[in-house]
């Protein structure tokens, strides 16, 4: 049986493998090919690459030891495209070996001298990842592995509160850890951790948990209460989640008989974060009267949260978080789509009024008229794009149960992906191609161009504020 006991590193270990140079461009370059394979939109090279042993190979290369991230990140990243289909992971759980073989590499992650989970998308991935190799059936029955779930939560909780998407998986993680026992004994013995999931799981409603209370009686103050108060929730307005509320195996919310909308990120962060905290009280109170431990450690893990969260009722949960948890809703799409459009038409009066002020073109119409003219072809080729666009997704969509038409499923196969994208792209360069004859708007392009890339610019600042944000944030 596989048994992960604690490794000991050394400084040739830490040292790599050697062979740098023109070795080690090609190393990396490979790297980016299979990395941008893995995310191909087909399901059918996901599994067969599975099939294959990607998964044992990334996981090397996760695990090398060479503190080299941008190794790791896209390690991390392959590994989540390998895993992001409910086949895929279904392979994965029926196969030891690549259990093995994913926690095998997390050492690497967790080591004193690495800084790996101070990167988002490191952190992220990786949190991501163990959730999913959580749900393994191998995990329960692996032993000498606490000190490897404990350190991965107790470096991750640091920065959780500075990236929101790291919170669910957060707290999702820790529900299924605290179902083990040596992992929640270590999980209660760690002060870091317990403080995070007590701030995850406030309440903005008034349904009795008074988590400021538990976050200020938490024995073991330290960088962990100033940091995570300082964090916001993952989205704003996150309110509790009622207690009629329950989820199915996908993660929709259920009322009774008839299914809700899909929970958003916040309320299942909430619900995970006491799940966690529910499964942590009751292992403290089975060990409360047991001869296992000292009257001084009964102690250390006796805390407010155990009495708050002991009769606490979960509604059952997906073992992961669903996709569909991060789907934008309808009002956000439709939103998106019209700033889009607007963008264009704004950018075909630029393009129009600049085009249409050359002599050429008003001794053919006036300057007012080639611009609205320009601004309606370009608005109306957007709108076309949208609903192409809208369409495509909800097809995809269709019959997948854990699917929505705001994150798509991949293409089942990559012939389908093929065809579909020739017709897409045939069907766009015919609509465009009829829009900008001479007699109709022969700007159109030039002003939804303009549109376009005013919307990816504004994509790009929010990232780079993001990154700002993380790079300033104190230590």
């Amino acid at each position: 049986m596989f048994s992960l006991s604690k490794p000991t590193w050394n400084s040739s270990t830490l040292a790599g493998q050697g062979g740098r140079g023109a070795t080690e461009a090609l190393r990396k370059q490979l790297w980016m090919t299979f990395s941008h394979s893995a995310k191909l939109p087909a399901d059918s090279l996901r599994q067969r690459q599975v099939s294959l042993g990607a998964l044992t190979a990334w996981g090397g290369l996760l695990g090398s030891f060479e503190n080299d991230y941008e190794q790791q990140a896209i390690a991390l990243a392959a590994l989540c495209a390998l895993l992001d289909s409910e086949a895929s992971v279904d392979a994965f759980r029926r196969e030891t070996s690549w259990y093995d073989a994913l926690v095998g590499a997390l050492p690497a992650l967790v080591h004193e001298s690495s800084q790996a989970l101070e990167m988002p998308e490191i952190l992220v991935d990786t949190l991501s990842l163990c959730c999913t190799a959580a749900s393994h059936p191998m995990f329960t029955h692996t032993p000498n592995d606490a000190w490897l779930w404990e350190r991965l939560l107790e470096q991750s909780a640091a920065s959780v509160p500075y990236e929101p998407d790291a919170a669910l998986f957060f707290a999702c993680l820790a529900a299924t850890l605290a179902e083990k026992h040596d992992v929640a004994l270590a999980m209660l013995r760690n002060a870091e951790v317990k403080r995070a999931l007590v701030h995850l799981a406030e309440s903005d409603a008034d349904d009795g948990v008074s988590s400021e209370r538990d976050g200020t009686s938490l024995k073991g103050g330290g960088r962990g209460s100033s940091l995570l108060r300082m964090g916001s929730r993952a989205s704003s307005g996150a309110g509790s989640v009622s207690p009629s509320t329950s989820w199915d195996a996908s993660g929709a919310a259920l009322d009774g008989a008839a299914a809700a909308e899909p929970t958003s990120p916040a309320e299942l962060e909430l619900a995970y974060a006491r799940l966690a905290l529910h499964k942590l009280a009751l292992t403290a109170e089975s060990l409360a009267a047991s001869t296992e431990l000292s009257r001084e450690e009964r102690l250390e893990i006796d805390e407010p949260f155990v009495r708050t969260y002991r009769e606490h009722v979960a509604p059952p949960l997906p073992t992961r978080p669903p996709q569909r948890a991060f789907a934008p809703s309808a009002e956000e799409q439709i939103a998106l789509s019209i700033l889009s459009v607007a963008t264009c038409a704004l950018g075909g009066v630029v393009w129009g009024a600049v085009a249409g002020a050359l002599a050429t073109a008003r001794a053919r119409r006036p300057v007012w008229r080639s611009a609205l003219l320009t601004a309606a072809g370009a608005a109306f080729f957007e709108t076309l794009m949208q609903t192409k666009l809208a369409l495509l997704a909800r097809a995809r969509a269709r019959g997948v149960p854990d699917a929505t038409s705001a994150i798509p499923p991949p293409y089942a196969t990559l012939r389908a992906l093929v065809l579909t994208t020739s017709v897409d792209l045939g069907m766009s360069c015919a609509a465009l191609h009829a829009l900008v004859q001479p007699n109709r708007v022969p700007l159109a392009f030039g002003g939804w161009l303009i549109g376009r890339g005013l919307m990816l610019s504004q994509e790009l600042l929010s990232v780079d504020i993001i990154e700002e944000v993380v790079e300033e944030r104190p230590r």
